[in-house]
């Protein structure tokens, strides 16, 4: 099974300064900040517990939900500065692009989700996320991401990370193989079994 990348370029819009875009996101869509506090011994037994997967440490980077555990990540550049607006901007457009919940991770105990509604949520996690599945390297980010040597070596980390979590590549993840079905009841089961008197099977 393959997945194709999804290209997020839009080359039609025009530029607008970073800071000034971040603050028509903060106005107009939600971007909420994730606190994992250190002290707080009910959050590190969430996020740490014995059967949690690692957290990748590889910040900054763009944490994905595409179905059920399993996650995709892109490495950002990293810069000088705490919270970079480029790097929300980046995020948000990644989550629009392609309709996916995307966390911007920055450190290991604060993330940022955008999503691609457009309304306020209600409910504020406290935790940056942990996939038990990991996908690289097929989502592409609106602006292309230059590969310098301190991105390359945080992919190859990536590359080990991703293959620790999930087992060596022996698995395969799988959607629902239902396509939103539900199993039949009694008496679908009754209508649908066997075949018609001219031999074929019930329901074609």
């Amino acid at each position: 099974m393959s997945a194709e990348a999804l290209d997020a370029r839009d080359t039609s819009s025009e530029s607008q300064s970073p800071r000034k875009h971040l603050a028509v996101l903060m106005r107009g869509f939600f971007v909420f900040r994730l606190l994992v506090r250190e002290n707080s011994r009910e959050t590190r037994t969430m996020n740490e517990g014995p059967s949690s997967p690692p957290l990748f440490k590889g910040f900054p980077y763009l944490l994905s939900h595409l179905n059920g555990e399993l996650y995709h990540i892109i490495l950002l550049p990293r810069t000088a500065e705490q919270q970079d607006p480029q790097q929300f901007k980046t995020a948000h457009d990644q989550a629009w692009a392609n309709h996916l919940p995307t966390w911007l991770v920055t450190s290991e105990h604060e993330a940022w989700l955008f999503g691609y509604a457009m309304y306020l949520p209600s409910v504020v996690q406290s935790h940056v996320p942990r996939p038990s599945a990991i996908a690289f390297g097929k989502l592409v980010t609106q602006e292309a991401i230059p590969e310098t040597g301190e991105i390359i070596t945080r992919y190859l980390t990536l590359c080990l990370h991703a293959n620790h979590v999930n087992g060596g590549g022996s698995t395969i993840y799988v959607g629902d193989l239902t396509k939103g079905g539900r199993p039949a009841n009694g008496l679908q089961i009754d209508q649908l079994s066997g075949r018609q008197p001219n031999g074929v099977p019930k329901g074609l």
